[in-house]
Order: structure tokens, then C-alpha cells, then sequence
């Protein structure tokens, strides 16, 4: 994996959240994407950079590897952030005593 290999890249985790989402989806994803690179591939966290990328269709995560030096990557909404839905949340029912 080039990540593993080279050392000097800097990998971007762009987060979204879809048009439904839950509030808060892509800072979820966005930090699971992370914690996988870290714990299961023992990428440095020191090399990754994640950013909610606002919102898309569906949910979604972009991983871009990026050499030393390159220009960093910007995110790429599709959803403007008006647009976008999330589900009501359901209310509680208090059990009866």
C-alpha cells in the first residue's frame, strides 16, 4: 500500500454525509476512515488529515495520498448544505411506572 510504503505522502480523508444523513455522518465516517488507516494499517496519524466535506447524494469518503510538497486536495460537495435532510429524530417514549 503506497501509503505504508512512502513516508513522505500525506493521505486527505474528505468526509460527506449524505443528502439524509444524520447530523454529524461525515465527522462519524470521517474518524472511523482514520482510525482503520491507524489501528489496522499502522499508518502514523501525524500523516492524515480529515475534513467533512460538507454534503453529497449519499454518504461517501475520499482517501487522496498526496506526495510532500503537492498541493492539498479540496472537497467536492454535490449537496449544498440547504439541501440537505436530516431524518427527524423519534421521540423517546417514557416507559410507564
Amino acid at each position: 500500500m503506497e501509503l505504508q510504503n512512502d513516508q513522505s505522502t500525506t493521505t486527505y480523508i474528505f468526509a460527506y454525509g449524505g443528502r439524509t444523513s444524520r447530523v454529524g455522518q461525515a465527522d462519524r465516517l470521517g474518524d472511523r476512515a482514520r482510525d482503520y488507516l491507524v489501528s489496522q494499517r499502522g499508518i502514523s496519524a501525524a500523516r492524515i488529515v480529515v475534513l467533512n466535506g460538507g454534503f453529497r447524494e449519499e454518504d461517501c469518503v475520499e482517501l487522496w495520498i498526496v506526495p510532500g510538497g503537492a498541493t492539498a486536495p479540496r472537497p467536492r460537495p454535490t449537496v449544498q448544505p440547504g439541501d440537505a435532510r436530516p431524518p427527524r429524530e423519534k421521540p423517546t417514549l417514557k416507559p410507564r411506572n
